[in-house]
This record gives C-alpha cells, structure tokens and sequence, in this order.
C-alpha cells in the first residue's frame, strides 16, 4: 500500500498537475466607494436634491454587486438598477441617491452588497439637514382656577423658534368666554432660538366652570400648536382649592447662582440672612441634598459642595457667595450652563449630577437674564446635561418690575419652561421664599398658593378628606398655605376659605 502511494504522488508531479507557489499573486475584485459619507445640502420641504455614489472595482477578478439598500430615514431614495450587477476590473457603477427634507435632521445607510472577500457589505452614512420652521409654545395649558367674578388672573406664554431657519407666526386666535390675549404685533418672524410672549387674561362675568384655547397658526409644517385654558368664576362666599402631590424623589442636586453686580449688595445680605431656613426645610424634608454655588463666567464651583453634613452651613454659604464677579454676572443662565457642562470625571464639577437626584437650579438677580445666546437656547442645553430639571429664580417681577428691579425677562420664561417658581426680589420676606425653594428643589410640596385673597379666619386645610386642625399655617406675603410636614406622594390637600370678593 505505501509503494502505491508513492506511486500516485509521483504521477501527479510527473503529468504536471500545478503547485501553487507562496508568491504568486491572488487575484480578487476589490470594492472601493466613493464618497465614503454621503452629505447633502440643508433642503426646504418640497425641494429635493440628487447626488451620486461611485461604486468601482479596483481589484483583479470580476466583482459582483448583490444589492443597494436603504436603511434609517425614508427621505434618502437609491436609484439603483436591477441587481446583480457584475463589473470587471476598473469598471464603476454610478447610483443617484435623492434627498427630500420632511425633518430637521436624516441620518441614514447605504447598505452595499457584494463578493468582495474582504468587504462583503460596506455602509456608506448619508446625512440631510431640512430646512424647517419650527415653533414651541410653552406651557402647553394653563389652569387658573378659581377667579373671582370680576377679578382677573393672568398667565405669560413664549413663542420659541426652535427649527434651524426662520419660522412665521400669523396669528393668535382665542375662544372660550372670559379669556382674553394680548401679545405682540403680527405677522410675528422668530429667527432660530428668538423668543416672544403672549399674555393670557382670564376675566370671569360669571360663576362656573371655564375652558377655552389659544389657537396659534404659523408656517411651522406641524401646524397644531394650541393652550388649552381652564378656570373657574367663583362669587363671594366659600372657595375650595385642590391640589395633588405628585411624584419626587428624595434626593436634590441643587445649583445657585447669584448676581455679583454692585446693585445686588442688599439682596446679597438678605439671602445670607434667611439662609439657614432653606437649610432647614431641607433637613425637615429627609432630603439627601448637596448644593453648589457659581458666580464666575467658567461656571465653577465656589468653595465646597454644601450638604446636611457640612459642619457650620453659615461660613460655608458666605464662603461661598463671596465669589468674584466676571463678564457673565448678569447673565445666570449662561454660568448655570457652563456648570451643568462641566460635571463629568476630571471636570471642576465633577460628583454634582447624582444618578436618581433631582436638578434644580436656582437664579438670583435684580436685573433681566443677558446672555448673547437666547434664553430657549440655553435651557435646551441644560437639559441635555441634566433632563427632568427645574429652573427655579427669585428677580424682578415680570412685566413691570419694582423700584428696586428691572422685570426679570429671560429668567421668567426659563421658569414657565420647566416648571420651576418664580419669586419676586423685591419682598422683604426671604425666610419664607427661601423655605419655598426649598420645598420646590426636592419636589416635595410644601406651599400651596391660593388663587384668591382669603379671610385668614375662615382657612381650614384637608389631608386627604380629614381636616388638619394643627400643622399648617397661613403665609400672607405668599398668599399660600403652608403644611409643617409635605403631603406623600398621591395625597390631595383641599383649602377651603372664605372670599370676600376683593381681588387678589
């Protein structure tokens, strides 16, 4: 059997059957894509554009083309012949992609396949930007809730031109009996990241329950931006107010900047006065709370982070107020964006952004928010570095201001956008505001505000359907009720009081 063998091995070499050799060449087709990503120009809706990829065998055995596909955004269209498709060595293949914009943004694939040993599919990215107007309206509703008859309530509202090109507002259209608008001259043009606010009245003639909405029509392709308004007319006599704690979280990841401009002196003396009431309403909460202080243009902390855990709060507070001023100090959403930026591993603020905790941030100024960039700009990016924050700011009321504060614009509207609270500077009673924020930055609420002016004698507060005969207390300067201890998640307090029909 082994001299056969040989035998056979020997007639192989003999009748010259071929021997590949370690250095010849391997001949294979070789897929190259030209280009590698696929940019279109930014498009209006209704335009298209058209642009070409190059598929071209640059190797040395004939290539075949299984297939293009598209993958991700329905605005990318290949124009691609029947397939298979076979291409000898140097030849290409020209495939049209279209591009017609319905969005701000496409990202999408060319998914290319074939017998190329090394690349068998190549992805080729293809981005598209539209150009569309787009606008926000915020808040979405608005619940007045019981106004007297005769009264009036009022509510402010923004128009953001949040899309990448100039959106148009035509016009606002109001229905529902007792409401009433007043706002700017239209037509309105909002370039990218301008604002605008509209004003809501809200002027019951009769008692009962009220619904209407603002209708807001612009060249925004969506088209369906509306605020839908409730309240209610209520007559002299006996008004009950409701309000449900909603969901919270136990931990609060707080962020005060403070306005360092040389009017701010007193405003200064007096948060470093009432302080410790904010403290304290923390502690009383349960709250696993730290907070931060930026007054500089970097965004950086001042001093320490500051906790139930700090050993004398007082000093640390001052410390930490006792910043410098840069060119940013009037400008607090711009300090209070650079901060949130700069929380990751190795950053200044490294450790402030907890998993699980809750963002607020609050904003100290006399005078109105000017950042270059717009307020809904800046908002925007905060969110990014923190979702689910609150913008919370104690300045000068909106729209008049007071003797000793411009109208706090910018800082008001960032509040109305994320829900937070809005504080007038101008009060003397900074214990009972700073008790208020502090409640508000766990989201555990404390204070309730009633909608009228009450006889504080005729108040009674209800838990649930029981009444609290101790526990709680009337806070004029707020017109609020304050409970001792905040309500549980899923508890409704009921006010009941007595008004006498002067307006609030």
């Amino acid at each position: 059997m082994r001299s056969l063998t040989l035998l056979l091995l020997a007639g192989c070499a003999d009748y010259g059957f071929y021997q590949p050799k370690d250095d010849d060449p391997i001949i294979l087709p070789h897929l190259v894509v030209e280009p590698e990503v696929l940019r279109f120009e930014p498009q209006r809706p209704g335009a298209s554009e058209t642009l070409t990829v190059t598929l071209s065998n640059q190797g040395d055995a004939g290539l075949r083309l299984y297939g293009v596909e598209r993958l991700g955004s329905l605005a990318f269209t290949p124009m691609a012949p029947e397939f298979p498709q076979d291409l000898a060595p140097g030849a290409s293949l020209q495939v049209p992609v279209r591009f017609e914009a319905v969005n701000l943004e496409h990202d999408g694939t060319l998914l290319i396949e074939s017998d190329d040993p090394e690349h068998p599919s190549l992805e080729v990215p293809v981005l598209g930007e539209g150009l569309i107007p787009r606008l926000l309206v915020a808040p979405a509703s608005g619940d007045f809730g019981p106004t007297g008859v005769g009264c009036e309530g009022h509510r402010s509202y923004s128009l953001t031109s949040v899309g990448n090109t100039a959106v148009t507002v035509d016009a606002l259209v109001n229905t529902g009996l007792g409401f009433s608008l007043t706002g700017p001259s239209f037509p309105l043009v909002l370039q990218p990241d301008d604002a605008r606010t509209f004003t809501v009245r809200f002027e019951p003639t009769v008692a009962g329950s009220h619904s209407g909405r603002v209708w807001v029509s612009s060249d925004d392709p969506a088209d369906d931006d509306s605020v839908f308004l409730t309240g209610q007319g209520v007559v002299p006599g006996e008004v009950r107010e409701s309000f449900l704690q909603g969901p919270v979280t136990g931990n609060a990841d707080i962020f005060l900047y403070v306005d360092r401009s040389g009017s701010m002196g007193d405003d200064i003396d007096n948060l470093l006065a009432n302080i410790m009431a904010f403290s304290d309403t923390l502690s009383a909460l349960d709250s696993d709370w730290q907070l931060m202080v930026a007054t500089r243009d970097s965004g950086c902390h001042n001093g320490a982070f500051i906790n139930a855990e700090t050993e004398d709060l007082y000093e640390a507070f001052y410390a930490a107020l006792d910043g410098n001023a840069g060119m940013l100090t009037e400008s607090g959403l711009s300090i209070a964006r650079n901060a949130l930026d700069l929380t990751a591993l190795g950053e200044c603020n490294e450790g402030f952004l907890r998993p699980g905790a809750h963002t607020s941030v609050i904003l100290v100024s006399d005078e109105p928010e000017q950042s270059r960039s717009p307020w809904s700009s800046l908002v925007g990016q905060m969110e990014e570095a923190a979702p689910g924050l609150s913008i919370s700011a104690v300045a000068g009321p909106v729209p008049d201001g007071c003797a000793t504060a411009a109208p706090g614009t910018g800082y008001y509207q960032a509040t109305l956008a994320t829900g937070g609270t809005f504080l007038s500077i101008c009060e003397e009673d900074w214990g009972t505001r700073l008790e208020q924020l502090a409640s508000a930055s766990t989201g555990r609420q404390s204070f309730f505000p009633l909608t009228q002016a009450p006889d504080p004698e005729s108040i009674s507060v209800y838990l649930d359907g029981t009444e609290l005969l101790e526990g709680w207390r009337y806070v004029p300067s707020l017109q609020a009720v304050r409970l001792d201890d905040p309500p549980e998640v899923g508890q409704t307090v009921e006010v009941r009081y007595l008004w006498e029909g002067e307006c609030g």
